[in-house]
């Protein structure tokens, strides 16, 4: 998780990871499961965020944001975005897919060193949670391996 702190008296918030002002920050799925359906904790904790009154915002990288509600819809677009194309690739797909193999359609994991290929896997275990999770998406389990799949719709 990211950990934000906030000083109400300034309306200063120190936002860490958690809101970029360039970039989408890394959600995954952790190796302990700590928290299931990060995604999802994520999107609740970015909408929480626009109840604070922050004047004065300082990200981890980057310069500040200038409007940081625009910038929360930003980042709820991205992963709403995602996660719809996630859909139409397990629509398409004449089986259900691992993650990898999910993966691989998102990201170009033959250019990724072994850790960048780890943080795009785990973003996209963190999608398909996220996409189980709101009934959107299905896992399923065959010795060992989980795959995903959407409801298939007959014609």
């Amino acid at each position: 998780g990211h950990c934000c702190l906030y000083q109400e008296e300034k309306k200063m918030a120190i936002l860490g990871d958690h809101i970029l002002p360039e970039i989408t920050p890394h959600i995954a799925v952790d190796s302990l499961e700590l928290l299931p359906d990060p995604l999802t904790a994520y999107r609740k904790s970015l909408e929480r965020f626009r109840s604070i009154a922050v004047e004065e915002n300082w990200p981890s990288h980057g310069p500040q944001i200038l409007d940081l509600n625009r910038r929360i819809d930003e980042l709820l677009l991205h992963h709403t975005q995602r996660e719809d194309n996630l859909v139409t690739l397990l629509t398409d797909s004449a089986a259900p897919l691992t993650c990898y193999e999910v993966s691989q359609s998102l990201f170009d994991l033959k250019q990724l060193d072994d850790f960048a290929g780890w943080l795009a896997a785990s973003e996209t275990l963190a999608h398909l949670r996220s996409l189980v999770n709101d009934g959107r998406a299905f896992e399923e389990e065959e010795c060992g391996v989980f795959r995903y799949r959407v409801e298939r719709t007959s014609t």
